[in-house]
Parts: structure tokens; C-alpha cells; sequence
């Protein structure tokens, strides 16, 4: 399900090893509908590095295989969590644009259930289908649990199988205990199945094998959605030479080439989610393993934390990756809010907390770029005022209804009327100057005391502005903060491409996103933007520039 939400926290070696968790994802068949277009410039840039050939390096494979689980294809309007409770395994992400009119004899596939039916039952009441119920391990026999309820105690595999133990490659086999594994397509026939609008598989790594059977026997001619968590266990596929160079690189070209294939299919992905549960893994970047059990309590700490400086590119960029890419806050109602498909103006939000709010409550909106779709719809969900800010736009001082008001004024640092960003920053442009204010000081104007929502798109101006909000304590009373992540060294510093600047700009960005996470905001989305162009960060591999994340303090 794409809660990409989704990466790793490691410790790196040298040259650059990179670590990588266990991902759920969730694609949906799309022919004609609303779908979002890759950018231009970065599908070119992965085909041209990457279409019809074989990657020959750990770094480009690795962002090969990043590619395909964290470029979201489909924007889902209706995208519910289903079954399961917060913090645990079982919610998994269903788009419903297309639930309407599913035909009577309509059956959805649950594969890997371990004694959890809440997704199972919950999908069957949303959709009416029948839901057949495959698991091996359980101590269940063959059980109709109600009239449109079927559990079989059966696994799905590449081949009809009535002795499967799985062995080291797969994690479902217990020994001295053989499993009956069917096909797809048996179960298809067994099931007399004529129709599939969702199928969910958690099987333990044995997803690989069995999405590349069904990709090569057509078996998703009539699966129109596919839920699976993904595991990236290079072990599993090779016990003994997986650590072996040259085996990475196999071993994650064969992950990608599946996923590739599933897209040409006609699967778009809409979702990603790291599994909170998850463990990391080497896949040779050059990271020494490190496990780590994620937290989804409210407990937070009160101390702002200062990492150490790295002194290798390798372990800086490994930090930096898992600040915004490890999930800490399971949100279970986490919604898309505002822009229109193919654009950048949808933000997820969490709706946990936005409930029962003061009559005062007021929202910051840095960046519209004349979007005002999301400061729209979030007045309309939660009641609250929306302050918008932007100063490169052609627009006036504007109260655009009783609760919306437009101010062409920028964020910053410091107050300052005659603000022009230089090279720095995006916002300025040639002989215009803007005006600048912090958001302390915008606070006293507006007199805006509850805040459950900031949302910043400032084109870089960000990491300056955080860099002051957690030194003044600005966001004292901010409850949830949205805003797009700029990797861009070069407006750091021209001469970014010396490596000591690297390193020490690379650092910068960790030791805010630390302080941001020290001051109690929990990460809780992240997207990969999709109109991303990729940047060189002095890894040993280009890496996207542009990520949309989601924090809550909880």
C-alpha cells in the first residue's frame, strides 16, 4: 500500500551501503481513468539509464528498483485503511473509486491471514463479494465462517504443490509440516471465479515468486486491485551468495523487472506504506544491518537532538534517508487534500486530531502558486481559518471568503520588506522585492493562537525557515505540519559539488530534520513528488530531489 509511507535507518560503512525495510504497497488496474502522469524528465531519465538493460551497479539498481515503489501512478479519491487497529499489521489501503456495481458473483483473494479475518471481514462488508481466505499455517481446517466467508488451508504458489515445505527461500514453510499450494489460476477454476476486484497477499517473501508466475500466466486477467506487502530480503534468495556484489545487483534487478512488468500489465500504484513492524537489511550500498523496531506511541521526547557529524557521504545520506522515510506515527485517518490529478496540490493529512477544534483555530498556508484547492478544502473539513501566503503572486491583500484570506506575504527567517532570495532561494525574482515575515511575528498580526495545520511549499526557503522555527520554538503551538523537502545542494551553495560542501550541506539537512522530530513531530507520509528531477548528492548515484511529508505531534 504506498503507507510509503517507507525506509530505512542504518549505519554506513564505506563506500555506500544503503538499508531497506519491508514496504506494502497497492496498485490498482487503470484503462482509462484519472491517472498521474510521471514527470517527463524523470521517466526519461530512468529510461534512458535503464530500459532494456542490465544495471551494473549497486547504487543505479537500487534506484531502479526505488522507482518503481515510491512513483505514485493513480491518484485515488476514495482511499480508505480497512480492517486491522492502530499500530498493528492488518490496515491495509483499498482504493474505492472503482467499488460501485461489482457484479453478484464478484470474489475478492486474502492470501496470509495468521489468525487476523479483520480486513477480511471488513472488505466483504464494504463490497458485498465473497472473500475466500488462504493461509497454511494456521491450525484452521476448511471452514465456511459465514454465507460470503470461505477460510482454506491452502498457500498460494508458482505450481500445484500437495508437500510444500518452502524451505530456506520462503518463511511460510514449519518443519515436519507440508502445505498444499495451489496456482492462481487452479484456485480461479476451483472457486469457479469469474471476477476479483481486490486481492491481498502477505506471504513472506514468497510474493516474488508468485507475482512472477502470474505475470508470465496472465493469472490477473480479472484482479482489478492488488494489495501485497513487499519484503526485500536478499537472503531469501540467496542464502549463501546474496552478500556477493554481483548477486545484489541480480537479485534486486529481478525485484524491479517484476514490478516493471506488473506495470506494463496495466497496475498503477496509489499507495505505499512501510510496515511498522519492519527490520532493516543490507543491500549493499555499504551499510552494516541495523535493526529497529518502530514506535508508534505517543511517547515523544521533549530534548532537541544534535547529531554528530558524519564524516563519510555513505552514513550522512543513510540518516538523511531514514528522517524521511521511516514512519513513527501510524495515522489511521490519513486523507488526500486538495489539487487535481496530475498536479502537485495534493497533500496528505492526518485526521486523527482534527476533530473538536476551537472556534478560533486558524491554518498557515506557505506557497499557493495560485492553487488555492487545498486551503479550500481544508477550510471545509475542519472550520477552521486559512491564512494563505505567497508573495511571488499577481494578487492583492484579499479576504477570499469569511474564512479564507490571502496574504501576498513571504515566510522567512527574519522580518524583512525588501526580500529578493538571491541565488538561494526560488521565490525571488529579478528587481522584485518581497515582503518577508517570520511566523512568530505572523502570529502576533493574525492573533493565532490554536494552529492544527502548517502547510510550506517555499521552493528550499523551507530549510532556513524550520531552521528558526526550532531554534524560536515557533512551532510551540502547531499540532501538524505538511511540506515539500528540497534536495537541492546547489542552492545551498554554488560550489556544491566539492565533497566537503556535500557533507556539510547533506548534514544540515539531517540535524533540522533530527531537531524537527526532537521537538515531538512524528512522520507519518511521505511522498516522492512526481514532478522530481534527480540530484547529485555525491553517493555514488543520483537520488530525487522532492519529497512531500507529513508530520504530527503526537
Amino acid at each position: 500500500m504506498v503507507t510509503v509511507t517507507m525506509f530505512p535507518s542504518s549505519i554506513f560503512r564505506s563506500p555506500y551501503v544503503l538499508l531497506l525495510p519491508v514496504l506494502i504497497i497497492v496498485v490498482i488496474l487503470t484503462i482509462d481513468l484519472k491517472e498521474l502522469p510521471s514527470r517527463a524528465g524523470l521517466k526519461s531519465k530512468f529510461n534512458q539509464l535503464y530500459q532494456d538493460s542490465i544495471i551494473t551497479t549497486e547504487g543505479s539498481a537500487f534506484i531502479r528498483m526505488f522507482s518503481q515503489i515510491e512513483n505514485i501512478r493513480y491518484k485515488c479519491v476514495d482511499n480508505r485503511p480497512i480492517g486491522g487497529a492502530q499500530g498493528a499489521e492488518g490496515v491495509w489501503q483499498v482504493c474505492f473509486d472503482r467499488m460501485f456495481r461489482l457484479s453478484d458473483n464478484c470474489q475478492v483473494y486474502s492470501f496470509g491471514i495468521n489468525n487476523d479475518f479483520t480486513w477480511d471481514d471488513a472488505i466483504q462488508v464494504a463490497t458485498g463479494c465473497t472473500v475466500h481466505s488462504f493461509d497454511p499455517t494456521m491450525t484452521m481446517q476448511e471452514t465456511e465462517r459465514n454465507s460470503k466467508s470461505f477460510f482454506h488451508p491452502i498457500a498460494i504458489g508458482a505450481k500445484d504443490d500437495d508437500n510444500f515445505t518452502g524451505g530456506d527461500k520462503f518463511s511460510i514453510g514449519v518443519q515436519g509440516v507440508n502445505w498444499t499450494v495451489r496456482t492462481l489460476d487452479s484456485m480461479k477454476k476451483m472457486y469457479n471465479t469469474k471476477s476479483i476486484p481486490v486481492l491481498k497477499i502477505d506471504t513472506e517473501y514468497n510474493e516474488w515468486e508468485v507475482l512472477e508466475q502470474w505475470l508470465d500466466a496472465g493469472s490477473l486477467d480479472v484482479v482489478e486491485q492488488l494489495l501485497m506487502e513487499v519484503h526485500f530480503w536478499p537472503q531469501k534468495e540467496d542464502p549463501l551468495m546474496h552478500m556477493q556484489p554481483h548477486r545484489r545487483i541480480g537479485i534486486m534487478n529481478k525485484w524491479s523487472s517484476i514490478l516493471e512488468k506488473l506495470a506494463e500489465q496495466g497496475f498503477k500504484l496509489y499507495y505505499v506504506h512501510t510496515n511498522p513492524q519492519s527490520t532493516m537489511v543490507d543491500l549493499g550500498l555499504d551499510l552494516t544491518a541495523k535493526e529497529k523496531a518502530i514506535e508508534s506511541s505517543s511517547r515523544v521526547s521533549n530534548s532537541i537532538s544534535h547529531p554528530p557529524v558524519k564524516t563519510t557521504h555513505g552514513s550522512t545520506f543513510s540518516k538523511m534517508f531514514s528522517l524521511i522515510q521511516d514512519i513513527q506515527y501510524n495515522c489511521i485517518d490519513n486523507r488526500p487534500v486538495g489539487g487535481v490529478p496530475g498536479a502537485e496540490g495534493v497533500w496528505q493529512v492526518c485526521f486523527d486530531k482534527l476533530t473538536k477544534l476551537p472556534e478560533d483555530c486558524q491554518i498557515y498556508s506557505f506557497g499557493i502558486n495560485n492553487d488555492f484547492t487545498f486551503d479550500d478544502a481544508i477550510i471545509q473539513a475542519t472550520g477552521c481559518t486559512v491564512h494563505s501566503f505567497d508573495p511571488t503572486m499577481a494578487m492583492e491583500e484579499t479576504q477570499r471568503s469569511p474564512k479564507s484570506f490571502f496574504h501576498p506575504i513571504g515566510i522567512g527567517a527574519k522580518n524583512d520588506d525588501s526580500f529578493t532570495g538571491g541565488d538561494k532561494f526560488s521565490m525571488g525574482l529579478a528587481g522584485v522585492n518581497w515582503t518577508v515575515r517570520t511566523m512568530d511575528e505572523m502570529k502576533k498580526m493574525y492573533k493565532s493562537i490554536n494552529m492544527p495545520l502548517v502547510k510550506m511549499d517555499t521552493e528550499y526557503n523551507e530549510w532556513e525557515v524550520l531552521e528558526q522555527w526550532l531554534e524560536a520554538g515557533s512551532l510551540s503551538n502547531v499540532d501538524q505540519l505538511v511540506m515539500e523537502v528540497h534536495f537541492w545542494p546547489q542552492k545551498e551553495d554554488p560550489l556544491y559539488f566539492q565533497p566537503h560542501r556535500q557533507l556539510e550541506i547533506m548534514n544540515k539537512w539531517v540535524s533540522i530534520l533530527d531537531r524537527l522530530q526532537g521537538q515531538g513531530f512524528k512522520l507519518y507520509n511521505v511522498h516522492l513528488n512526481p514532478m522530481s528531477t534527480m540530484v547529485d548528492l555525491g553517493i555514488g548515484f543520483h537520488f530525487p530531489c522532492c519529497f512531500e511529508v507529513s508530520y504530527v505531534k503526537a
